[in-house]
């Protein structure tokens, strides 16, 4: 085409008013163009798609992408042109967007290319049993379809507590996240879901443990009987565990059961178990236990009571958990101390109180007289006992105090009353430790020999008085108590005496002067009389 000629079309154009790139405002109000398609889709394959153009002038095409082409980016109105999509080996949906010009007028479109489509579980279906607790299920599958696949239960309500909490997708795997909720119930569940995509579907049978119950029908975990003849009790209790029995007990009881009843609507069957209790000399407790094979499931405490009790008062707190974790007492009432002594009790010949084994702290040993086979105890390592007060006791015979080392002893009173104890060692064999307090008093009615000796002490015994004038029959007394040191003079070992007066009565006094009594002691330690 020549010049002249293109310049004659122009002119042409502009005086027929159509359509152009340069158009004044009045010509642009009449620019149009549409198409016979605006949205395309192509499968996987590709594909080729035909677009009939109408419009007011010459339209063109503006817009670019490698995987889909235009037979031609410009035409007339009523042209078709061909849209070729090519194959999609991508994995994932392709978008593309494309605009079609005629003068000012304008029209978009929308291609879409569609991946081939693919889904595969990577978790098997599979039984899976959680316990009551709860727990997660995870199912993973690789797939490039958007959403996420169908889950169907074999029971509704299993929704409830097979919850779907997140889904995620990472490194190319996606995974749907289930969390299998607390079963609080007394009964055991179970449910099928079933996870569905793109034709393919796994199956997972989910089951999950009750909550393990079992309730006396008393309140509380105790039995009481107050009869101490030979009798039964029955017993009966709610549970949801089966093949259940006593599987410990007192030798004192023999069990028979269970007879079981009926199952309630939250799953609890009643169990009734026959307790065969001897007769016995006072009261008494003992524990049963109650489980499968190995599985402890409920522990309880069964007490014969005597319907006429013997009660003694023990004041100090710790005494009394000793007394009663030897099964010796029942505390009634612990702000007065009041104890009723059991059948064990009522023939104990030996107590031990040891607060370093039982870590009970014990300030004060009183009360003692209730027992009445009591002949000897044994004091071990009790560092905060002050006083100890048998006064109460008839039958005591011997009574041992032990410290040891790495301990001092609080003791400032020690009164034996009228018990048969002729003799008591305070000695650094049996207290290795110092005495914390300033004063010792020790009486006794029947004692003769008291040995309170420790003549490889340290300056850290603050035992200072030694009071005897409670014991009328004392006849030999070891008093000789300090620690060792040089005279830097003489280089000799000298005793630094800690113990500096022991005080006796008139009568004592009296004693000792006619070598009727024996008192070994340092030569710094004084004896005074008590006025």
């Amino acid at each position: 085409m020549n010049k002249p000629y293109c310049a004659i079309m122009l002119a042409a154009v502009l005086l027929s008013g159509g359509c152009s790139d340069n158009m004044v405002p009045d010509q642009a109000d009449t620019c149009m163009i549409s198409l016979s398609d605006i949205s395309f889709t192509a499968g996987p394959d590709g594909q080729t798609f035909e677009i009939t153009v109408t419009s007011s002038g010459e339209w063109r095409i503006a817009g670019q992408c490698e995987w889909c082409t235009f037979s031609s980016d410009r035409g007339e109105s009523g042209e078709s042109v061909a849209l070729t999509v090519d194959q999609n080996d991508s994995g994932s949906e392709r978008t593309a967007s494309f605009k079609f010009f005629s003068g000012s007028a304008v029209q978009g479109i929308t291609v879409i290319s569609s991946p081939e489509y693919y889904f595969e579980f990577l978790t098997d279906g599979d039984g899976t049993h959680y316990s009551r607790d709860g727990g997660q299920l995870i199912v993973k599958y690789r797939s490039n379809i958007s959403g996420d696949p169908d889950v169907a239960w074999s029971d509704e309500s299993a929704s409830s507590w097979i919850v779907h909490e997140r889904s995620v997708n990472a490194f190319g795997v996606r995974s749907m996240i289930f969390r299998i909720l607390e079963n609080d119930t007394y009964r055991p569940r179970s449910a099928s879901m079933t996870v569905s995509g793109f034709d393919q579907s796994v199956e997972y049978e989910i089951s999950q443990d009750q909550t393990d119950a079992f309730f006396l029908e008393n309140e509380g975990n105790t039995i009481e009987t107050r009869n101490l003849e030979a009798h039964d009790l029955t017993v009966k209790m709610k549970t949801n565990i089966e093949d259940i029995e006593c599987t410990d007990s007192p030798s004192w009881i023999s069990t028979e059961g269970p007879i079981t009843g009926e199952t309630d609507e939250s799953g609890l069957t009643e169990l009734t178990f026959v307790l065969h209790i001897e007769a016995s000399g006072g009261s008494r407790t003992g524990e049963l236990v109650f489980g499968k094979g190995r599985d402890d499931y409920a522990e309880f405490v069964v007490k014969q009571l005597n319907p006429n009790p013997t009660y003694v008062t023990i004041t100090d707190p710790g005494l009394r958990e000793i007394l009663e974790d030897e099964e010796l007492i029942i505390t009634d009432d612990e702000e007065s101390g009041r104890c009723e002594i059991l059948s064990a009790g009522m023939s104990v010949e030996n107590i031990e109180i040891d607060s370093y084994y039982t870590k009970h702290d014990i300030k004060t040993i009183s009360g003692l007289g209730g027992f009445p086979a009591l002949k000897s105890l044994d004091i071990v390592d009790c560092e905060d006992l002050a006083e100890i007060d048998l006064s109460d006791c008839s039958s005591i015979e011997n009574i041992s105090i032990s410290i040891s080392s790495w301990s001092s002893s609080c003791l400032s009173s020690i009164k034996l009353g009228n018990n048969p104890i002729s003799s008591l060692d305070l000695s650094a064999d049996p207290i290795s430790g110092s005495m914390a307090s300033e004063s010792l008093s020790v009486s006794g009615s029947n004692l003769t020999k008291l040995d309170f000796s420790n003549d490889d002490g340290d300056e850290d015994d603050a035992c200072i008085l030694l009071d005897v004038t409670g014991c009328p029959a004392l006849k030999e007394l070891k008093a000789t108590r300090g620690y060792s040191e040089y005279d830097w003079d003489t280089w000799d070992e000298i005793l630094v005496a800690t113990l500096k007066t022991i005080l006796l009565t008139q009568e004592q006094k009296d004693a000792y002067d006619r070598g009727e009594m024996t008192i070994e002691k340092s030569d710094e330690t004084e004896i005074s009389v008590r006025q």
